[in-house]
């Protein structure tokens, strides 16, 4: 598959994300990150998709603009359960739909440690907007409105 794609971005916003989670809890992995590192960032909309822009750059509390985001490793707000996507029944298809071969390296660059390693899947009670067809396992005798 090309270098360029949106596996390509996802594995490296994953990887970046895990990377910074556990940075937390590992203190001498946190210290080696200093305010003169800057972070990568791409561009990902209409023709300027996977297009690399001018960095970030860490800046001083003392001097964070309004609009900036702020980091505090120290402070704890939410625990990450993981990192996955959603599987409707439009997904599912368009899976079952391919060649074994494919199918099998598509699963393996979704849910291998070494690859994007993802471990949390949503999927739908009924139909969603991504459905192929409109359904629900509500049983009352009542219509589906749309």
């Amino acid at each position: 598959m090309a270098q360029n794609s949106r596996r390509g971005f996802l594995k490296a916003a994953s990887a970046t994300a895990t990377a910074l989670a556990v940075s937390r809890s590992i203190p001498a992995w946190a210290a080696e990150a200093s305010p003169s590192d800057s972070v990568r960032v791409w561009a990902t909309f209409r023709d300027r998709r996977y297009e690399s822009v001018q960095p970030l750059a860490w800046k001083p509390v003392t001097a964070v603009a309004a609009d900036a985001i702020a980091l505090d490793p120290s402070a704890t707000k939410q625990e990450i359960l993981g990192f996955g996507g959603a599987l409707t029944d439009a997904t599912c298809y368009v899976i079952s739909q391919m060649p074994e071969s494919d199918r099998n390296d598509l699963m393996h660059d979704l849910f291998a440690p070494g690859e994007m390693a993802l471990n949390v899947c949503r999927t739908t009670i009924g139909a969603s907007d991504y459905s192929r067809s409109l359904y629900s396992y509500d049983e009352s005798p009542s219509p589906i409105r749309r």
